[in-house]
């Protein structure tokens, strides 16, 4: 099954703005993506910013068709797990949002996580775990887990 990600992430951006234009505390931005920009645009830390209630939040949709694992070398760059540090220590939340589109299942795990494991020398997470720990319904606001 091929998948390149956008129709994951465009449904759940729609959905952001949705809620942007309900709650006047919640407003969402999406960063210039460097692939559609044919890489003359440096990289960012997330797909998304955002802030909810005067907190800052990063918002990363991914979308995986793997059965096993949600693999961190195939999903996150390199570059994100340092960008991401920085930020969570200054302060920012940093949210995940997976979509797994053969099951159409979504999780929301806080960079957090993946961080920890990654430092723990992990470079996956099963499936299960996710199942267990962090899987919600689509509309899901990524600010309320």
């Amino acid at each position: 099954m091929q998948n390149d990600g956008l129709a994951s992430q465009n449904a759940y951006f729609k959905f952001m703005k949705e809620c942007m234009y309900k709650d006047v505390s919640f407003t969402v931005g999406e960063f210039t993506d460097s692939r559609k920009a044919r890489n003359f645009v440096a990289p960012n830390p997330s797909d998304y910013y955002a802030c909810y209630k005067e907190i800052p939040w990063l918002v990363e949709i991914k979308s995986s068709v793997d059965l096993q694992r949600f693999p961190f070398k195939k999903n996150i760059k390199g570059t994100q797990f340092g960008i991401g540090r920085r930020y969570m220590l200054s302060g920012w939340k940093y949210m995940f949002v997976i979509h797994h589109v053969v099951w159409d299942r979504w999780f929301f795990v806080p960079f957090k996580v993946f961080y920890e494991l990654f430092e723990a020398g992990e470079s996956s997470v099963p499936w299960d775990f996710l199942i267990k720990n962090f899987e919600k319904p689509f509309n899901t606001k990524f600010w309320s887990v």
